[in-house]
């Protein structure tokens, strides 16, 4: 297993940013020497740490001098990466996900856990699987949480991890690290780290240019410290243009998650699968949507401002907003347009009841 030594301390790195690019042409920093190892004589001054920042931040234009410190660098944080990098399996569905702590947390997302109190099975970079258990999710935030109960495979029966950033602090133009398994888990291939920038930033949500396809789903976004800012969560049409749970949704529901509860916006009804559209089957009593009205075959035409074409586009367009928020939906109940609002619930309630 590879093992890479490198600073956390964000000065320390950007020391070794420089250190790098000064002496990349040296033994000591050939492409075949990825463990960089800060030193006293190496010890960037405050101008080239102040650079180095810039650089990171994306708020400089980095010259072709500190594209190879930083490719450098990335080198030097790379094993770690992989190590802690993992192809998560449940049933049948394939995704990616990040261990976070040494007793073998994972970080994914909801729509690879798919259900709490499930089998699971985490896989390394070397191939070796492990058994696990999938805990709690929010389902509108598309976060998810898995625990390996196996023992770790070091001496200390401990596993890889990575630590967690501050995503608040992440900053729009930033460089980041996008790893996962593109197309599932290959037995041979290590998990794939690619580069990027963040885009754009909400409290929801990342945005950034990380080429991402299947498979790569609750992978771990990275800052360029290898530290965990994000989870990949929904690839975008063009393959640089990628969504990714901050890691702020998972700190602020860390507890529920690790008690294995679920949340998410729940609206209660469920679809006429006879039907192409969104016509309604089933509402159960003192559902948010029995409460504003809702009745069995009626058809969801619109949502906000949103057309609905099909169930599975209410589905998606309720799984964006949050418990408590209130949506208008349009209806055409026995060919009579109708205009609804409702409060929407959170999943714990759905329990006894149909969930959607």
């Amino acid at each position: 297993m590879l093992s890479v030594t490198v600073a956390a301390d964000p000065v320390a790195i950007e020391s070794q940013v420089e250190a790098a690019a000064t002496k990349r042409s040296s033994a000591d920093t050939s492409s075949s020497n990825v463990a960089v190892q800060p030193t006293p004589t190496l010890a960037a001054n405050d101008k080239q740490r102040h650079r180095t920042a810039k650089i990171f931040a994306g708020t400089a234009t980095p010259t072709g001098e500190d594209l190879l410190a930083m490719q450098q660098h990335i080198r030097s944080v790379s094993g770690r990466i992989v190590e802690a990098t993992v192809g998560v399996r449940v049933d049948n569905a394939h995704g990616s996900g990040v261990i976070i702590s040494a007793d073998g947390l994972v970080l994914t997302a909801a729509h690879v856990a798919m259900k709490s109190n499930r089998d699971a099975v985490v896989i390394l970079a070397d191939g070796t699987e492990y058994r696990a258990k999938t805990l709690g999710m929010e389902l509108g935030l598309d976060a998810g949480m898995v625990k390996l109960v196996s023992a770790g495979p070091s001496e200390e029966k401990s596993w890889p991890y990575l630590k967690m950033a501050d995503s608040n602090r992440v900053r729009r133009g930033q460089w980041c690290l996008a790893a996962g398994h593109p197309g599932g888990y290959r037995l041979g291939r290590q998990p794939v780290l690619r580069i990027g920038r963040i885009l754009n930033k909400s409290e929801s949500e990342l945005l950034t240019d990380c080429t991402l396809v299947g498979g790569d789903s609750g992978g771990p976004l990275l800052d360029l410290r290898g530290h965990v800012i994000g989870i990949h969560s929904r690839i975008g049409a063009p393959l640089t243009a990628n969504l990714h749970v901050p890691v702020t949704v998972f700190n602020e529901s860390w507890t529920a998650l690790v008690n294995s509860e679920t949340h998410g916006p729940y609206l209660g009804v469920t679809h006429d699968d006879t039907a192409e559209n969104a016509r309604i089957k089933l509402v159960p009593e003192n559902s948010p949507a029995a409460r504003a009205g809702i009745q069995p075959g009626d058809t969801v035409v619109r949502l906000d401002d949103l057309e609905i074409k099909n169930f599975h586009e209410l589905q998606e367009y309720i799984l964006v907003k949050r418990p408590g928020d209130t949506v208008n939906l349009a209806v055409v109940r026995n060919g009579e347009n109708l205009k609804l609002q409702v409060a929407l619930g959170d999943w714990s309630e759905s329990i006894g009841q149909v969930r959607r």
